[in-house]
């Protein structure tokens, strides 16, 4: 037997084992009781905005940066109720009172799950909020912004045709729908889409990659073949490759629009958002950092001198000479 073939299958008795690992936390993770802290600010009915956004939020440093609060203050400004799902270790008592005041629920849970399992988890404590809101949204703190308003953006969506949407789509490992913010309508509801996808099909998978293999990659499927709704984005690869890239330009193997066609996003469409994964990508040399860093600072300069703050804290990138550095954490 050959070096590499032995290696092949060592990788894959490997990988075996952690999905068998995983798939015994799973099941575990359905009998635990994973909320570690409830602090639910949720509005009467005259008071409740149209959409409500679940926030998966982490902190190393168990604390709300302000380029999340931001964000969050932006949502609310865009009609959203907010209820943040935190798996920091613990939240100070004052920072939970203080975005109670604000009007943002608080749930702090066990970290298990990604950032499905936040959405998850705040279903569970709040199971009526399919009755209360026709839009349910689906967010993470992984993304720098909003650098534009993101009212015309939701009212678009709530406009168009689509049951299950995204911001953008990616067509890498096939078609899909990008889960940093996505949503729901009502119709996902009635055809019975959000009660199979969240309490049939879920189940609390540690392993990143089953997370995105089981979730990502398959909601758009779901959602069309098995309750024929339709899905879409505001922002779809192949419009973007259709107008950035040349018939006779060779197209990356793993094009990811959120990195490829970011500018053109940005700058052209008016997408709101900068992945903060653009700074942490080797690829990435330093002029292409300052690319983005003089884009965003060009377009709001406050909003982006929250993001750059915690750039600088969390030692992902040197704002100064453009130096990609690890992570802190």
């Amino acid at each position: 037997m050959t070096w590499s073939r032995l290696e092949k299958i060592r990788k894959k008795t490997r990988k075996n084992k952690e999905k068998a690992l995983d798939n015994l936390k799973a099941t575990l993770a359905r009998w635990q009781n994973l909320v570690t802290l409830r602090a639910l600010v949720l509005p009467e009915e005259a008071q409740r905005k149209p959409r409500l956004v679940l926030l998966a939020h982490y902190s190393a440093q168990n604390t709300v940066h302000p380029y999340v609060l931001h964000y969050i203050q932006a949502l609310q400004d865009a009609d959203c109720d907010v209820i943040l799902i935190s798996t920091s270790d613990t939240l100070p008592e004052d920072e939970v009172s203080k975005l109670n005041a604000q009007g943002v629920s608080v749930i702090v849970r066990r970290n298990i799950g990604y950032d499905f399992g936040s959405w998850r988890t705040a279903i569970d404590v709040y199971p009526e909020m399919t009755r209360h809101y026709p839009t349910i949204i689906f967010a993470n703190d992984s993304i720098y912004g909003p650098l534009f308003d993101l009212a015309p953006v939701l009212a678009a969506l709530d406009d168009s045709v689509y049951d299950v949407w995204a911001l953008t789509s990616s067509h890498e490992r096939g078609r899909h729908l990008q889960t940093y913010f996505w949503g729901m309508s009502r119709n996902s509801v009635s055809s019975g889409f959000f009660n199979y996808f969240w309490y049939d099909y879920y189940r609390y998978y540690s392993r990143r990659q089953t997370v995105i293999d089981r979730y990502e990659l398959q909601i758009a499927n779901i959602a069309e073949q098995r309750f024929g709704l339709k899905t879409g984005a505001c922002w779809d690869e192949l419009t973007l490759v259709s107008l950035y890239l040349d018939d006779h330009q060779p197209r990356p193997k793993r094009l990811n629009p959120l990195r490829d066609f970011w500018r053109e996003l940005v700058v052209n469409h008016g997408f709101p958002f900068v992945k903060r994964e653009l700074f942490k990508t080797t690829e990435l040399n330093g002029p292409q950092i300052a690319d983005i860093v003089d884009v965003a600072t060009d377009i709001d300069a406050e909003v982006w001198a929250l993001c750059n703050d915690h750039l600088l804290a969390q030692a992902e990138i040197n704002i100064t000479n453009g130096m990609s550095t690890r992570d802190a954490y």
